[in-house]
């Protein structure tokens, strides 16, 4: 008894995961105000999910109020019959433009994929979200640990990601879109 004396320091250790998520999040009301504000777009008459940057200082609460807000649209995407897909990626494991899109796409399937490089990442991607339909949302947790000879490269894949999939869905005649 010496060393543990009978009693718990800690009542549960859940609550200090790196993964455990509040039910309330406090101190940051406006901000999630805010962010639930440039997301309610998704519910809107023409839909449309906002490109965000948050930024700030380690340990202000970034990542926990943007995985209360994605809990939060996912229900209500669900409630609502709204096909949302939403993909967290952490940088700092994902750094590069390959590793990235292996793990958009390795989400997008359920499985886990290798293609050779990133365009054929990319293509397969496109392919997945013109048949699905519906909404991607991506978020890039701490987007700083992303290579710097790769930042520009990636940014720019994902955010042309809808006008790509717009171009590769055969309109009526069976064309490709190319206006």
């Amino acid at each position: 008894m010496l060393f543990n004396g009978g009693h718990k320091i800690v009542k549960d250790k859940d609550l200090l995961s790196i993964d455990y998520l509040p039910t309330e999040i406090v101190g940051r009301e406006e901000e999630i105000k805010d962010l639930a504000f440039n997301f309610s777009y998704l519910f809107r008459e023409n839909p449309s999910l906002p490109e965000l940057l948050i930024y700030g200082n380690v340990g202000t609460g970034k990542t926990v109020c943007m995985n209360y807000i994605l809990r939060h649209l996912k229900a209500e995407a669900k409630q609502r019959n709204t096909l949302l897909k939403v993909i967290n990626i952490k940088c700092s494991e994902a750094r590069t433009k390959y590793e990235i899109l292996k793990k958009i796409l390795t989400e997008l399937l359920n499985t886990e994929i290798s293609l050779s490089s990133s365009s054929d990442m990319h293509g397969k991607i496109v392919e997945n979200l013109a048949e699905r339909g519906g909404f991607l949302l991506l978020f890039l947790d701490e987007i700083h640990e992303i290579k710097e000879t790769d930042i520009n490269s990636v940014l720019f894949t994902i955010s042309r990601l809808g006008e790509d999939i717009s171009y590769s869905i055969p309109n009526k005649q069976g064309k490709l879109n190319s206006d």
